[in-house]
C-alpha cells in the first residue's frame, strides 16, 4: 500500500464511522462538527513507519468563527482562514500514554476505526462540550498554572487571552494585557514578542 493510498484508506473508514458521532469531513483527514459557539475539529495523521505500517495519531481542535478577524492570517497563530485556538492530542486529553493506532490493509483500518470511534466518543467529544463556551478556556487561561493552558506557549496563551477579552466587550482590558506582556518582555527576542505585537496592532485599529 502506497502512502497516497494508505492516506485514502484512512480517510475513508474514518469518515464513515465519523459520521455516526456527526462530525463532517472538510478535507482529507480533517473532520469537523458544531459545538455550541465552537467548532470542533479532529485531525489525523498518516505516518509510514519503517516497519511496513501506517502509523495514525488524532489531535482535537477548537475553533472559534468571532475570533477568526483578529487571529487569523499575519504572525498571529496559524495561517488558515479558520484559526484553530486550542489542540490537544487525544490520547493527553483521555489521560493515556501516547500510543499510535497502526494498519497495514484495510481491513486492519477497518477495524482500527471501530476503536478511533470509540476513543473520540469516550474522550474527545466531552472535551470539546466542556470547551465550548469562550468563557470556559478563558477561565483556564486566566489561571497562573502553566497546567491549565492546555499546550499553548505563554505568549500563545496571552495572545489568546486577549482577544477572548476584547470580543467579550473588555477592549481595554484585552489591550493591557499585550502591553503588561510586551513590558515584560522588552529585553527578549523578536520571536518573543511578535504574536503580541500584531495582535496589539489589530486591536488599536479596531478602536479608530
Amino acid at each position: 500500500m502506497t502512502n497516497i493510498e494508505a492516506q485514502r484508506t484512512e480517510d475513508k473508514y474514518l469518515a464513515e464511522r465519523l459520521a455516526l458521532l456527526e462530525f463532517n469531513r472538510v478535507a482529507e483527514l480533517l473532520y469537523e462538527r458544531l459545538f455550541g459557539e465552537a467548532i470542533g475539529r479532529l485531525a489525523f495523521s498518516c505516518r509510514p513507519d519503517p516497519r511496513g505500517f501506517f502509523g495514525i495519531s488524532c489531535n482535537v481542535g477548537i475553533r472559534f468563527p468571532r475570533l477568526d478577524p483578529l487571529l487569523r492570517g499575519g504572525v498571529t497563530l496559524q495561517l488558515e482562514e479558520h484559526v484553530v485556538v486550542v489542540t490537544m492530542p487525544l490520547h493527553l486529553i483521555a489521560n493515556t500514554t501516547f500510543k499510535e493506532w497502526a494498519f497495514r490493509d484495510e481491513a486492519e483500518m477497518e477495524r482500527v476505526s471501530l476503536d478511533i470511534e470509540a476513543q473520540v466518543r469516550k474522550s474527545g467529544i466531552p472535551f470539546l462540550r466542556r470547551y465550548s463556551e469562550l468563557s470556559a478556556i478563558r477561565a483556564r487561561l486566566e489561571s497562573e498554572l502553566p497546567a491549565d493552558w492546555f499546550v499553548l506557549t505563554p505568549e500563545g496563551r496571552l495572545v489568546l487571552l486577549a482577544a477572548m477579552t476584547y470580543v467579550d466587550g473588555e477592549t481595554r482590558r484585552g489591550l493591557e494585557i499585550l502591553e503588561r506582556a510586551l513590558k515584560e518582555r522588552s529585553d527578549e527576542p523578536p520571536k518573543k514578542r511578535r504574536q503580541l505585537e500584531e495582535l496589539r496592532r489589530r486591536l488599536l485599529d479596531g478602536l479608530r
